[in-house]
């Protein structure tokens, strides 16, 4: 072999360890400024969730206010007792009414687990078969 081609081999070769390096450094790279936007979102969204709360707390209280309002209405024609056990019933039915509709939408949503093993085997069988050389 000439000098020349070993030569140009050499370089070839040291060529593309320089760029395989470059790559690892790019995705390195990117793989960390991924991890501060996610932790930068996650931030936000604990600030955001404490105001969440709050709210659910005081719409919590003013439902409150307002059932402990209509005991007081009928107790002006009813007993005490028996006006604070019709709004307990109403609120049992309402609640026993928006519960049964949750879960029937949460089953509907629902992926069996077969389902979520052939998504998943998909995914591996994609990330161990793909060639990124290829075009």
């Amino acid at each position: 072999m000439p000098a020349e081609t070993v030569g140009a081999q050499t370089s070839m070769v040291e060529l593309l360890r320089k760029i395989v390096g470059n790559l690892e450094t790019i995705m390195r790279a990117e793989l960390k400024l991924l991890k501060v936007q996610i932790l930068d979102d996650a931030a936000g969204l604990g600030g955001a969730s404490i105001f969440l709360v709050l709210g659910l707390a005081m719409a919590q209280l003013a439902v409150g206010c307002l059932l402990l309002g209509l005991i007081y209405a009928l107790a002006t024609q009813l007993s005490l007792w028996l006006s604070a056990l019709i709004v307990a019933v109403g609120c049992g039915a309402a609640a026993v009414a928006l519960l049964q509709m949750g879960r029937q939408r949460v089953s509907q949503m629902k992926l069996s687990r077969h389902q979520a093993d052939i998504t998943q085997e998909g995914s591996e069988t994609w990330a161990t078969t793909a060639d990124p050389w290829k075009g």
